[in-house]
Formats: C-alpha cells, structure tokens, sequence
C-alpha cells in the first residue's frame, strides 16, 4: 500500500480553469472550497486509477523484503528520500546508500546494489520503509481533461446517483499501472 507522507502542494487544475469549462453552472465565490474539493477528488480518483502521481508528492511503502526488484508504485518517479531497515531488536538503520534505483523501467524498481546484503533479520511487521516522491513536471492534458470530467459530473450529480462518465476513464486508459 502506498502512504502519501507529503501532498502535492497545488491541484493540477484550478477552480477559474472549471470555471471556464462548465459555462451552463457557474461557481460563486462562496462555491469555491466545494469546486476546489471536487477537483483535488477527480486528482485522487484518477491518480487512484491510472496508479500515479501527477503533481509531485512524497509517498512512502513498506515492502515484506528487499529480495529481487521492488517497484515504486505510483509512478513518474521522481527522487529516493530514504530506505530504513528496522531490526528484530527495534533499531533502525538507514540503508539508502546501498540501494539502487532503475528509473529506466516503469514503474522505477528499487534494487540492492551488487554483493549488498542486510547483516540482520528484520522485524516482521514493515521491515523496511521506502519513502521516495513521485510526480509529473507537467501532468498531461488528457489527465488535466478527466479531473474536470470528474468535478463538473460530481458537481451536477452531488447525490452520486448518476454513474461517472466513461469519458472520464477512457481518457486515463493510457499509461495505466496495473498492480500485479
């Protein structure tokens, strides 16, 4: 599972640009927090989706083991903060330097560098915490079109009894991570 330590500091779409795009309801001042909720959940529900992160943000995941590849969920990856190794005992060690980070697959993998291994067992419960951030320059078009998909449906179907528009995931069907 991957925790979001960090959010993105801004949406990837703004209040004035669904403002502009849905002409037939306009927003009032007093409106905005909601449009503003409405488009940080079509950010989640698409990033939820397509399994990536489109505005930068720290995540973090705590993988059973570091034997063989580990991959970075939530893709484009962007830097390795940190990967902590938590002994049987409760001590905690920084191991970052003995890693590397194949950022040429996709998703990026994380692997043990050549002849490195831990020299301890682990504790059973997250052994190992991984925290990396992740997250476009620019999040593309065709995502920044499916958030407003999202906001203006969830803006005209508050009630949520209306099915959310196929347009909305056929948009995000390209570049989709599928969790194996």
């Amino acid at each position: 599972m991957v925790k979001v330590i960090i959010p993105p500091e801004r949406e990837p779409v703004e209040v004035d640009e669904l403002r502009q795009w849905m002409q037939c309801a306009p927003i009032t001042p007093e409106q905005e927090p909601l449009a503003t909720a409405m488009l940080k959940a079509g950010r989640e529900e698409a990033e939820a989706h397509q399994n990536a992160a489109y505005c930068e943000q720290t995540l973090q995941i705590a993988p059973d083991n570091l034997s063989g590849a580990i991959v970075l969920p939530r893709p484009p990856f962007r830097k390795l903060v940190s990967v902590i190794c938590y002994s049987q005992d409760g001590g905690q060690t920084d191991i970052t330097d003995l890693v590397s980070v194949d950022n040429v697959a996709f998703p990026a993998e994380l692997h043990l560098k050549e002849g490195v291994a831990i020299p301890y067992p682990l504790r059973k419960e997250n052994p190992i915490l991984i925290t990396y951030s992740a997250g476009y320059d620019e999040v593309p078009e065709r995502v920044r079109h499916a958030i407003l998909i999202y906001a203006t449906w969830a803006w005209l179907h508050r009630s949520g009894n209306e099915p959310l528009p196929i347009a909305f995931y056929n948009l995000l069907r390209k570049r989709r991570v599928v969790p194996v």
